[in-house]
């Protein structure tokens, strides 16, 4: 790929330019912007992400947009982060030969999220897409369009933040697998434990053990579970008179791995929320289980829900928690 350690040297070089200069203009730009500008950031990355689709000769996700309204920061946020960790390992593919294996990428999750937080998100996966270019030796400029449309709003941002992470699964040489939802789906698990542990210290003297272990079980099957997850966060939303977003009942298929990722991803942001209103912090750090298969992640999936149901319990008998 390179003629000569100079050549090496020089790239690496390069590269860490793209990262400095590319950072050091999102903070700048985030101190001022507003929702249009954040849904302009992710069509420039969707517009990068299509340069290298053409390149690598990928096919075209055309599945609809994802089924939500009324989106909320958080929730736009989390699917960024997910965008972001997908992001960074296209760029560890282009450039393994030169790069040690990939950072655990871990952030601190603001207590209130801004449009600003996820505008920085979005603009580090920018410079991790921009990596993959460049390791892939794509010099290929895109247009960028400074016309803004003011109508856009955050659910604009979350679909086609989702859309561009869809896009990224085809270009993935290691895609999103059942060890990265293990994880994702074990830290929301995490974030109920800590919730109940704050609210009814007592609930650990019951505390149900994981359900059987099921074999066979296939991706559509956890993503099922985790909607049905998803809908007693709803619930416990409700009682509470928190305000989230509108998650369709459609399931869009063919369901892959990285699909119950993102769905994991959107969970993942209404705990957060629940945690932080009660005064809980957790790192948003995600490592991969390799050994884990769909089962291994359903099971999971099952002690979320029970975990769920007794936190539904508490909100409804206390629904200002």
């Amino acid at each position: 790929m390179f003629k000569n350690l100079s050549t090496v040297y020089t790239y690496i070089f390069s590269l860490g330019l793209i990262f400095l200069v590319f950072s050091l203009i999102g903070i700048k730009e985030a101190k001022a912007y507003k929702t249009p500008e954040l849904y302009q950031m992710v069509e420039v990355v969707r517009s990068e992400i299509e340069v290298l689709r053409k390149h690598k000769q990928r096919p075209l996700d055309e599945r609809a947009e994802f089924p939500i309204d009324h989106a909320f920061p958080r929730e736009v946020y989390f699917q960024a982060l997910t965008l972001r960790q997908k992001a960074g390992r296209l760029c560890h593919e282009a450039v393994q030969n030169l790069m040690a294996p990939p950072i655990v990428v871990q952030y601190s999750i603001p207590q209130t999220i801004e449009p600003k937080d996820v505008y920085e998100i979005v603009n580090d996966a920018w410079s991790q897409i921009r990596c993959a270019k460049a390791g892939f030796g794509i010099s290929d400029q895109i247009k960028i369009d400074r016309k803004q449309d003011s109508n856009k709003t955050l659910t604009d941002v979350f679909k086609s933040l989702v859309q561009a992470s869809r896009q990224i699964n085809l270009l993935l040489e290691q895609p999103i697998e059942p060890g990265d939802v293990y994880s994702l789906v074990e830290h929301a698990n995490a974030y109920i434990v800590d919730i109940l542990n704050k609210l009814a210290p007592v609930w650990s003297l019951t505390a149900p053990t994981l359900p059987e272990y099921q074999t066979g079980k296939k991706p559509i099957d956890v993503y099922k579970q985790m909607l049905k997850n998803f809908r007693i966060i709803q619930q416990i939303a409700k009682e509470s008179g928190i305000d989230m977003l509108y998650l369709g009942d459609e399931i869009q298929t063919p369901v892959a791995a990285s699909d119950v990722f993102d769905l994991s991803s959107l969970i993942l942001s209404e705990l957060s929320f629940f945690a932080a209103e009660v005064g809980v912090e957790r790192i948003y750090k995600l490592e991969s289980y390799p050994d884990k298969v769909p089962s291994d992640v359903y099971q999971q999936a099952q002690i979320v829900e029970v975990h769920l149901q007794i936190l539904e319990g508490l909100a409804k008998q206390y629904p200002t928690w």
